[in-house]
């Protein structure tokens, strides 16, 4: 209705309105042309009078070397009144090389002010000698009265133009545009009551004929919109339907406006019996009251969104656990809550199953001698065991990168093993190295690894178990033994022995012989 009493708006409301509105324009138009015009024309003005006077002095400056070289005082009086009579000179100022005065005289047709009056100096040269100096002051008078004159003429003219723009526009706006937008005013009014079968009449104007016909044509996109509003929402009645979610819209204080078939299957309860059901008795489990389901309504309300678990409870009483999100929407003006509620009883279990798998998992690795730990490029899990087995605290553990623990001589075979092995490539999955404690002592391992899925990520899964005496044995055997080999050597005598069965395990070379 405010835009219908905005067409019917006073004729002569408008046309007042925007003569107002277009005179401060012009004014300020015009008023900055004058300010404009002003300044460039006395600036321009200024450097004329500027570069005339330079060219005054320097042929004052000749005419004046003789007669001041000669101290003839009346040439000098009878050029000095030559350039008084001027216009642009208002003062002659001549001294001698000593400084002292010879001749100094104005004219005094314009008051002495520094304001209006600019001074050029020059050195007085006679056969290439500096006897004196002359001083010319020069008056801006002229140059004002210029540009004040410049500035008349640009008034009365923009005055003239100012008034015809004005009475112009004024007429062009009657004519134009203030009775064709009444003509067009009565026809929308008469459309804006919901008649969508009223059209626009066109009118006369080329351009107000472009508005009616593009105005025509909303309203028939706007009818053609309403259909595929009433399409959309039972695409979306649909989609809602098809979603393994429930899904429903209620109002801040819980009165429930629809549901889709899921939640329906979901619960347990018919659409008809939607409009009565309560979000805190009838839909929440034990645990859950009342004051717990408002304190969500109102982080969802005031924050826009809202998730969280609960348990829902069916028509038969049966509970369940779901994860609900609640988001605050706005439909037609109206703001609602919107709620996506998901079962979750199965992966409950299965978190359930997965902890207490973990749990299984920590218990054994916890109290077996055997250092257990899961890396990707740093360690991510390690047992007590990992640190008896290299010294370093757990905390410190984690900080590590697994390569870092192993001795120089294969940590590079390590490195690269342990990351093919990540990537999923076939490597050695068992083999022994030598790591370095925290108190710098070296140890073999003989260690196993397999790639795992952890935390979101593949891994290695490694065990390590300290042979450093197993190998430390091996070794005295291997050197036990060599030292044997030495001393059968060394034997005169055929030496054979073997063992009991009588198969030959040593025999020197004199007996070979």
């Amino acid at each position: 209705m405010a835009k219908n009493r905005r067409f019917n708006m006073p004729l002569r409301s408008i046309v007042s309105t925007f003569s107002l509105y277009q005179g401060i324009g012009l004014f300020l138009i015009v008023s900055i042309a004058i300010i404009a015009g002003y300044t460039l024309t006395y600036q321009s003005s200024v450097t004329r009078l500027r570069q005339e006077g330079s060219v005054v002095i320097e042929q004052a400056a000749g005419i004046f070397s003789r007669p001041l070289w000669n101290f003839d005082k009346d040439s000098l009086a009878q050029y000095t009144d030559v350039f008084l009579n001027n216009s642009l000179v208002d003062s002659v100022q001549i001294h001698d090389e000593r400084g002292r005065i010879v001749i100094e005289k104005s004219q005094g047709s314009y008051p002495t002010n520094n304001k209006f009056q600019f001074s050029l100096t020059r050195p007085i040269y006679f056969n290439k000698m500096n006897i004196g100096t002359i001083t010319l002051t020069f008056s801006m008078f002229p140059a004002y009265s210029r540009a004040r004159h410049t500035v008349l003429i640009m008034t009365l003219m923009s005055l003239i133009f100012f008034i015809a723009v004005l009475l112009t526009s004024i007429f062009q706006l009657r004519r134009f545009v203030i009775s064709p937008l009444l003509n067009l005013g009565e026809s929308m009014k008469e459309i804006a009551e919901g008649d969508y079968s009223e059209k626009l009449s066109l009118i006369q104007k080329q351009e107000f004929e472009r508005i009616a016909r593009e105005f025509n044509a909303m309203v028939d996109q706007i009818r053609k919109r309403e259909k595929e509003i009433v399409t959309v929402s039972n695409r979306f009645q649909l989609l809602m339907d098809t979603i393994p979610d429930a899904f429903l819209l209620h109002t801040r204080t819980g009165e429930i406006v629809q549901v889709n078939d899921t939640f329906t299957e979901m619960y347990g309860f018919d659409k008809e019996e939607i409009s009565t059901l309560s979000l805190s008795d009838d839909l929440s489990g034990t645990g859950y009251s009342e004051a717990m389901a408002r304190e969500q309504l109102f982080l969802a309300w005031e924050r826009g969104r809202s998730d969280f678990r609960w348990m829902a409870k069916r028509k038969d009483g049966t509970e369940f656990p779901v994860e609900v999100r609640l988001k605050r929407i706005e439909l037609n003006d109206e703001k609602y809550i919107m709620a996506v509620v998901r079962d979750i009883t199965r992966r409950e279990k299965a978190e359930q199953a997965f902890r207490e798998s973990e749990e299984k998992f920590r218990a054994m690795t916890d109290h077996t001698t055997a250092a257990i730990f899961i890396y990707h490029d740093k360690f991510i899990f390690a047992n007590p065991a990992s640190e008896q087995l290299s010294g370093y605290s757990l905390k410190e553990f984690y900080q590590t990168n697994f390569w870092d623990l192993v001795h120089p001589d294969h940590r590079e075979l390590v490195k690269q093993r342990g990351m093919a092995r990540i990537k999923g490539e076939n490597i050695p999955n068992h083999y022994n190295f030598k790591i370095i404690t925290k108190n710098g002592k070296t140890k073999w391992i003989d260690f196993a690894a397999q790639r795992i899925f952890y935390e979101g990520k593949w891994c290695s899964l490694g065990t390590g178990i300290d042979i450093t005496d197993k190998i430390a044995s091996q070794d005295a055997l291997r050197e036990e033994k060599e030292r044997l080999r030495i001393t059968l050597q060394s034997i005169g005598d055929a030496v054979i022995a073997t063992d009991d069965i009588g198969h030959i395990i040593l025999i020197n070379p004199v007996a070979c012989q």
